[in-house]
């Protein structure tokens, strides 16, 4: 009879498999995710050849003054049916209606506002651009159920069809009334297509309806959930866009379609990572709310994980911003290499940060991410405020060190909510530490030894910095490096075999 595993052996055994599984499915899912999104930068590329820097700078304060609107008009009901154990159906049914009445609600208020907000930015074209997109606001509301459904059931692969549907219809549309001439409005038009299509296929993925009228428990139990996330996505909202904000009123629209374009790259590889990745996270550690020591062991493995993946690509975009740059865009463009450097290093900063908000939502604590998000307010207001009037280039400076400052509210909170500590963390840290400076030093060494053009330059420094990221995880991480083995094609395993 064979004896059964002890428990420390069974819950390690368990642990290793849960996190390889939901790394994994990062892998693959960011893969999928970020080809997706590259169909997304190559319509970028194209329309930088037939937009102005002030078209993008238009678009790009539209998008940072509907994102207001949309967070309160979701109001982080979405969340609460992901976290949801019990009454599940109920649930979905309160975060419908509640959903609809309140984007209707913010499409009135954001058609209302237009004039004063286009007034206050300088912005006298943003009147008809907001009465446009506000559409928008209630088309997003649709598939709110459906969307968290199949993330609650962790159906990525079915949830990226949507998703790679919206990046087709937006990118082609824009690109087609580019050449035609319409400017911005090929931006706007592409950004409402794409939106309408996201909300159809996302319902098309998971069908879902009301069963019913929503419960008043189940209703206020949602919205006391979903009011502190709310309240800490709002309040997380104005360091987000207040960048743009700021350069758009300031600096003017042409300086923020620069920013924003230095904005995409780093955005497109590090963003849409943290996107996949928290996909993944909340659902799974809500199964383990109940168990803090779980958590903390998932929480250190999960920071290993973005660290392996996130540091090291911020150290690559921010060594090859110059060779990228003059590769893809026209001089016109060519003061987004210095923003861009460092906003690669910010972003791979900030992703490390967003972990602590996954494990308060899962185990329904969305206090501590308002929390949180109050402390770090003044760290984002005042860094942002004192740097724009320098130009873009020093916010983009600005950004590294907010995103270094902004890391330690959210490590102190959950210190003293599940345990960890600094000397683990830090051990969690250093293998992505180390293979980011391993990549950046080979990128430049490898730029610095070539000659022939940007061109060749960005393919030297790509190479060298893989062939490093390669060896670096293989001494540092040797768990990650198998799984990126594993990931090969069937085909070419076989033929290695």
């Amino acid at each position: 009879m064979t004896e059964a595993p002890e428990p420390e052996e069974a819950r390690a055994r368990g642990d290793k498999t849960v996190v390889r599984k939901s790394v994994s499915g990062m892998l693959w899912s960011y893969v999928s995710f970020f080809a997706t999104k590259m169909l997304s930068l190559i319509s970028l590329l194209i329309l930088a050849r037939f937009l102005s820097p002030a078209d993008f700078g238009v678009m790009a304060l539209t998008i940072a003054v509907i994102g207001y609107f949309e967070i309160v008009s979701r109001i982080g009901l979405g969340s609460a049916l992901i976290s949801a154990r019990e009454q599940v159906a109920e649930t979905a049914n309160a975060v419908f209606f509640f959903s609809m009445l309140l984007s209707g609600l913010m499409a009135l208020a954001l058609w209302l506002s237009s004039e004063g907000i286009a007034g206050f930015m300088n912005e006298p074209q943003l009147v008809d651009v907001l009465n446009v997109i506000a559409v928008t606001v209630i088309i997003s509301g649709l598939p709110t159920v459906s969307d968290s459904l199949l993330q609650k059931e962790l159906q990525f692969k079915r949830k990226l069809v949507p998703e790679v549907m919206r990046g087709l219809v937006k990118g082609l549309l824009s690109i087609a009334l580019a050449l035609l001439g319409f400017g911005v409005w090929s931006l706007v038009y592409g950004y409402l297509a794409g939106t309408a299509v996201f909300a159809v296929v996302s319902i098309a993925m998971r069908p879902w309806r009301p069963t019913g009228l929503p419960r008043l428990d189940v209703t206020k139990r949602a919205f006391l959930f979903g009011i502190n996330m709310f309240t800490a996505q709002l309040i997380n909202m104005i360091p987000q866009t207040l960048d743009n904000i700021l350069v758009g009123k300031i600096l003017g629209t042409s300086s923020l379609g620069i920013y924003a374009l230095a904005y995409r790259i780093p955005e497109l590889c590090l963003k849409t990572f943290t996107a996949v990745a928290m996909r993944v996270v909340h659902p799974i550690m809500a199964e383990i709310q109940t168990e803090p020591e779980q958590l903390r062991r998932y929480y250190y493995g999960y920071m290993r994980y973005f660290a392996l993946m996130t540091l090291p690509c911020g150290a690559v975009l921010a060594t090859l911003s110059d060779p990228l740059v003059r590769v893809l865009y026209s001089p016109d463009w060519y003061g987004m290499i210095t923003p861009m450097m460092y906003l690669s290093i910010a972003f791979a900063i900030w992703t490390l940060r967003l972990l602590p908000g996954s494990i308060y939502k899962a185990i329904n604590r969305t206090d501590l991410m308002l929390r949180v998000s109050i402390y770090n307010l003044p760290i984002f207001v005042l860094g942002l405020w004192l740097s724009v009037p320098y130009g873009i280039d020093m916010v983009s400076r600005a950004q590294v060190a907010i995103a270094i400052a902004s890391m330690f509210p959210g490590y102190a909170i959950l210190r003293s909510v599940i345990g960890v500590t600094l000397p683990e963390t830090f051990e969690a840290l250093l293998p992505g530490v180390t293979c980011a400076v391993a990549v950046a030093t080979a990128s430049i060494a490898a730029q610095m030894g070539v000659h022939g053009g940007a061109l060749i330059e960005l393919l030297a420094g790509l190479a060298a910095a893989g062939l490093a990221y390669l060896v670096s995880a293989r001494l540092m991480a040797p768990e990650v490096y198998k799984e990126l083995l594993r990931m090969r094609p069937k085909r070419l395993a076989r033929k290695r075999a």
